[in-house]
């Protein structure tokens, strides 16, 4: 049941303007149940579907503010229980039909997914909504594996969270039965001793602060060790333990799967969805073919894609392409897990991270910098030949086992980039209900765990130490990425 709120604005009409009001929704939306007055508001309960409501809506869509009506979810609705129909959710998109719902997501990448799971669990009617598949090919979650790592230089904040995501992984381990996240540890890098001001020694400060127990490599504990790797090039370092590498596509496909299994509405590949907005608020979402899903709040959750989905906030964002390159080793025990662990080679001034040997038998390479500026919607994504040539000229360099291997395949990875590097996880205060949860920086995958409580912590407008760093920032124009790991142009 919806409940339908009235007050008037106009002295005098407040029984002709019920009346008037009673009778177009008793013409459009069924029979009326009860009119009923409480203190200076007359209330006007139907029995009424979404699709008859979404067609007065689509015709008119101030028809039910005339008199300053209000329409919002019955006390009954709370839980997620407002309005459900596998009829109508299985055909979204098509046909004109529409349904209400109290939250959409517009993107199924993970963000999105995280985002739907978190909003179900804590009550709340869910359509997740993807242009295309989950995982969506072009998607920058689509990937054989996305690095897990604590390292964030003096960056409390996020040293903090990433200890939460760690339990996060683990734990997801568990629950989806699979192992998702591998806990190899990260090994970083040096071609120059530690010193301050460097991004190594900065995380091991802070790591050791907050207890955790980073080894400390010269050059011969890495040949002995990691015996992949050219020492005369990089002979100095340390090993964290801690973290690793999650199978990224894998994940998000899990993930997705969960997020069905529980009850959410998953709609993919049924044309592009935007924020409804109207008078300083959202009313939910409309399609490029007309059709409508009518909400409390929307999020979008686009990577990439957010700014053309939010175009009012489009400059705050940037979609640089990222190249990575996968290499099959002829001498693959060099790169398994335990003598070659995740890495990071003075990434902070080269960009350079990689990952052992996938079961595939590729050995992924890429890099974390600058980039170059791509257009979400380029199907075709090419790793220049400069780009491809200057990995290959690192791996062969650093390791002498790459040289005779041959590049079996190459990617743009494309970030959704915030000007300082930092999440985006922000309310529109121009627009009540619309939510903006993106600019993950090329690091924002890791986070996977804690995304979800995040959102609901803005949504309901929690004080954490997060709000104002991942809050809305539209005019931001920083000199600098401030994430210490990003190599700089």
């Amino acid at each position: 049941m919806r409940r339908f709120r009235f007050s008037t604005r106009k002295p005098g009409i407040v029984r002709s303007g019920l009346t008037e009001i009673a009778h177009g929704f008793d013409r459009t939306l069924g029979f009326i149940r009860k009119i009923r007055r409480l203190g200076g508001w007359c209330f006007l309960e139907v029995f009424t579907t979404p699709p008859n409501l979404s067609r007065l809506v689509r015709k008119n869509p101030e028809s039910y503010r005339e008199y300053g009506a209000e329409i919002f979810t019955d006390e009954t609705a709370k839980g997620g229980q407002a309005w459900k129909s596998s009829k109508n959710t299985s055909h979204l998109g098509h046909g004109g039909e529409t349904l209400y719902m109290r939250s959409v997501i517009l993107g199924g990448g993970i963000f999105g997914v995280t985002t739907a799971l978190a909003l179900y669990q804590e009550g709340w009617d869910v359509v997740l909504i993807d242009v295309g598949t989950i995982p969506h090919p072009l998607a920058a979650t689509t990937d054989i594996s996305k690095i897990i790592r604590l390292d964030y230089g003096t960056d409390g904040d996020y040293v903090a969270l990433m200890e939460e995501a760690i339990d996060g992984w683990r734990r997801w381990n568990d629950e989806l039965g699979a192992s998702l996240f591998h806990e190899t540890g990260v090994l970083f890098l040096r071609s120059k001793p530690l010193e301050t001001g460097g991004f190594e020694y900065d995380s091991i400060q802070s790591l050791t602060a907050r207890g955790h127990a980073v080894q400390l490599l010269d050059a011969a504990e890495i040949r002995s060790r990691y015996p992949a790797w050219n020492t005369d090039l990089y002979p100095f370092g340390y090993f964290n333990p801690v973290g690793g590498f999650a199978r990224s596509g894998e994940v998000l496909a899990a993930l997705v799967q969960r997020a069905r299994d529980l009850g959410v509405h998953v709609r993919t590949g049924q044309g592009i969805f935007r924020p409804w907005l109207h008078s300083g608020r959202v009313l939910g979402v409309v399609s490029d073919r007309g059709e409508f899903v009518h909400s409390d709040i929307v999020v979008v959750a686009a990577g990439a894609w957010t700014g053309k989905l939010v175009p009012h906030i489009a400059q705050a964002f940037r979609t640089p392409g990222q190249p990575v390159v996968h290499f099959q080793p002829k001498d693959t025990r060099l790169f398994d897990a335990d003598r070659f662990p995740v890495f990071a080679a003075d990434i902070s001034q080269t960009g350079y991270y990689g990952f052992p040997l996938h079961p595939n038998g590729v050995l992924k390479i890429a890099n974390h910098g600058p980039g170059r500026m791509v257009d979400a919607d380029d199907s075709v994504r090419h790793v220049l030949e400069h780009e491809l040539k200057e990995i290959v000229e690192f791996a062969h360099n650093a390791l002498p086992g790459l040289v005779d291997s041959a590049v079996v395949d190459t990617r743009l990875c494309l970030y959704c980039d915030s000007w300082d590097g930092h999440f985006w996880i922000a309310g529109d205060p121009d627009h009540s209900g619309l939510y903006v949860v993106a600019g993950g920086s090329g690091h924002g995958f890791k986070f996977a765990p804690t995304i979800g409580k995040l959102v609901l912590d803005c949504i309901a407008k929690k004080d954490t130490p997060y709000i104002k760093k991942f809050g809305w920032r539209p005019e931001l124009r920083p000199p600098r990425i401030a994430e210490e790991a990003r190599r700089q142009p």
